[in-house]
C-alpha cells in the first residue's frame, strides 16, 4: 500500500500534463507533409526499351505519395533529351517543375528555356510535357530563336526534342542580318 500511493500520484501526473489537442497537434506535424519524400542533388533516368532517352536533374526533389502523386522540384530542373547516340539533343531548363506520377505529364514554370540541336531556342514562362505523346506545348507568349529569325507568339506545340514545331498565333518576326542587326 505504501507504494501504490506515489505511483498513483506519478501516473495521474503524468496523463495531467499530456493535454495537447487535436488541432495542436496537427499544427506541429502537417499531415500533407507526412507522406512527402524529399532528396537534394537527384538525377532521374528515363529510358524507352532500355535506351536512355531522358535525364532529369535536380537540386531538390518533392515525391508526395498521396492519392494523386506527383513529384515536385521547387528549385528548378534541367533536362536533358538524347539522341539514338546518347548525345544530347534537347536541353530544357525552368525554374520550377511538377510531374503527375500517373500520367507522366509535366508542367515547367518560370523562365522555361529549351534548345535544341539546331541552335533554335524557345523561351516561355509555362510549358506541358507529355512523355507519353513526347509534345511540348503551351498556351503562353513564346519567343522562338532561329538562326535567321526571332518570332514571338500566343501558345505553341513542338515535338519533345524541340526539332519541329509551330507557334499557334504568330504576333511578331524579325530577320537576323549577318552583322546581328534585326528588321521586319
Amino acid at each position: 500500500m505504501k507504494f501504490i500511493i506515489p505511483i498513483l500520484f506519478l501516473t495521474t501526473a503524468l496523463f495531467a500534463s499530456c493535454t495537447n489537442s487535436i488541432k495542436e497537434v496537427e499544427e506541429v506535424v502537417n499531415k500533407s507533409e507526412a507522406f512527402v519524400e524529399v532528396g537534394k542533388d537527384i538525377s532521374m533516368i528515363f529510358s524507352e526499351t532500355g535506351e536512355v532517352k531522358v535525364k532529369l536533374n535536380a537540386p531538390t526533389v518533392k515525391r508526395h505519395l498521396a492519392k494523386k502523386p506527383f513529384t515536385e522540384f521547387p528549385n528548378g530542373l534541367e533536362v536533358h533529351f538524347y539522341n539514338d547516340s546518347l548525345e544530347t539533343d534537347t536541353k530544357l531548363t525552368a525554374n520550377y517543375g511538377k510531374r503527375n506520377d500517373i500520367t507522366e505529364e509535366f508542367l515547367m514554370e518560370g523562365n522555361v528555356i529549351v534548345s535544341n540541336s539546331l541552335g533554335e531556342q524557345l523561351n516561355t514562362e509555362e510549358l506541358n510535357y507529355d512523355r507519353k505523346k513526347k509534345q511540348l506545348t503551351t498556351d503562353k507568349f513564346v519567343k522562338i530563336r532561329t538562326e535567321s529569325q526571332i518570332i514571338f507568339g500566343e501558345g505553341m506545340t513542338a515535338n519533345e526534342n524541340f526539332t519541329s514545331w509551330e507557334i499557334l498565333n504568330i504576333t511578331d518576326s524579325y530577320y537576323i542580318l549577318e552583322d546581328n542587326a534585326e528588321y521586319q
